[in-house]
């Protein structure tokens, strides 16, 4: 009877030693809430504690969190990639011991589109074309005016009797100033409006490997995943490039609104970065040349500096 009693003293005591020992088990971390924005980066969260812990977290292909596990103080580390939509995205992350839990909400913005812009793949483009330096076409038809690469001169073709075409202001015939390494459009001679620029190469890439149909009603290209249904009434988030009737200017191919038509056949539209230039001021470009029955990407083609191309801005 003695032992029995003895028995149960002891298993009495281990288990307020055992109670003890969870009342004394600490968590907490430094914060509950951490807010993101579009692009990609990693978030750290500070863990307090004197016991074991885990991480829980539902499986998603955007965030990466490490480690799942530890002991005592430490950090976790939340890797987010880049949000390519303009919906924010939440991710709920909780910390527990065996009686303890910390629960961290992340919430990564999405883009912000504004109303003259439109979201494609992760980019968002302007509606319309630049036209004077610093200011947009009215309508996505317009192709506004034409530069010359890493100039802040924009032309346009001027008709003086419906047949004979003008340029205004006078053609500047000089090639491209040389630049040293890199090739890059100077951002005091970016014609976009502010908080706009010219798209780098790899944008326009990204946009002509979209989905892309010609729309014959106003002459121009849909660029984005629903262009075969886009319609003038409803561009479907569709960025549209116009192309408008070619005219003769100085034996030079024009558009009847100001644009340079390249090899007499399309139009095209800068990018930010040339690859290189040769002694006679020819450049390797990057450009999107819009042809009547197709569009696309000139990664290397030896073009004069001196021809003009429209501009269709994306969104710093």
């Amino acid at each position: 009877m003695k032992t029995k009693k003895l028995l149960l003293c002891v298993a009495a005591g281990a288990l307020l030693v055992s109670c003890a020992k969870e009342k004394d088990k600490t968590l907490s971390v430094d914060t509950n809430t951490i807010t993101a924005n579009k692009e990609a980066g990693t978030y750290k969260i500070a863990v307090t504690s004197n016991t074991e812990w885990s991480v829980f977290v539902d499986d998603a292909t955007w965030y990466e969190i490490y480690p799942l596990r530890g002991s005592d103080n430490g950090n976790i580390y939340v890797v987010i990639q880049n949000n390519p939509t303009d919906t924010d995205r939440n991710v709920t992350i909780n910390i527990q011991t065996t009686t303890l839990k910390e629960t961290i909400t992340l919430t990564q913005e999405g883009i912000v589109v504004p109303e003259n812009g439109v979201l494609v793949d992760g980019v968002v483009w302007a509606k319309t074309n630049v036209d004077a330096f610093g200011t947009f076409a009215a309508t996505p038809d317009a192709l506004g005016r034409s530069y010359q690469f890493n100039d802040t001169v924009g032309y346009k073709a001027v008709s003086q009797n419906g047949v004979t075409w003008t340029l205004e202001p006078e053609w500047k015939d000089v090639e491209w100033e040389k630049m040293e390494a890199g090739y890059i459009w100077q951002p005091d001679k970016d014609p976009c409006p502010t908080g706009w620029r010219i798209p780098t190469g790899d944008e326009v890439w990204s946009l002509a490997n979209s989905s892309a149909t010609f729309y014959s009603a106003v002459d121009g290209w849909f660029f984005g995943p629903n262009s075969a249904s886009a319609t003038w009434s409803d561009f479907k988030g569709c960025v549209f490039l116009p192309i408008i009737v070619k005219e003769i200017i100085n034996g030079d191919v024009w558009t009847t609104t100001g644009e340079y038509a390249y090899g007499n056949y399309g139009i095209g539209y800068w990018a930010s970065n040339a690859i290189s230039i040769n002694d006679r001021g020819y450049m390797r470009l990057t450009n999107l040349c819009l042809y009547y029955d197709h569009p696309f990407v000139m990664p290397r083609i030896t073009t004069p500096s001196k021809y003009a191309f429209s501009i269709r801005c994306v969104k710093e």
